[in-house]
């Protein structure tokens, strides 16, 4: 082989790895943001096998759609909260856009207002679903044990 082919081969193969880079593989229940040269370009949340054009389209965030059992545990100076909850995204836009930690953000949220509640636990999950739907975010079942 002479130096020529050689190169070519080696452009070829480097080329064919770069395209591989570029095919995306999205399952069940996962959503993929896909954005081009820095913006929202669109949202893929049906299975199968996308292709990203290289070096200009990205994929900025993949969640999982499942519901998850989500737990919280924070220690005050005279008792533990521990609070479970059933989370499932419905708005995967606002949920990757709208905080840097959706789900870390409803946490703390519901750690620094448990205590102003006066009858806490129905007020409390009403305001706290209210809060989570506006970070694209579903709870229910929320539990509560001191």
């Amino acid at each position: 082989m002479t130096e020529l082919e050689i190169a070519i081969l080696i452009m070829v193969g480097l080329f064919i790895f770069i395209l591989s880079l570029n095919f995306k593989l999205i399952g069940h229940n996962q959503a993929v943001v896909i954005e081009r040269l820095g913006r929202f370009l669109k949202l893929i949340d049906k299975p199968g096998v996308y292709f990203t054009i290289p070096l200009i389209d990205r994929v900025y965030q993949s969640v999982k759609l499942d519901e998850m059992l989500k737990s919280i545990e924070h220690k005050d100076e005279d008792q533990t909260i521990h609070i479970t909850y059933l989370a499932k995204i419905v708005d995967v836009k606002l949920f990757v856009y709208g905080e840097f930690d959706t789900y870390l953000t409803i946490e703390k949220w519901m750690i620094e207002n448990y205590h102003q509640y006066t009858n806490p636990y129905d007020a409390f999950v009403s305001d706290a679903t209210e809060f989570a739907i506006e970070r694209g975010v579903e709870i229910r079942d929320i539990k509560i044990h001191n």
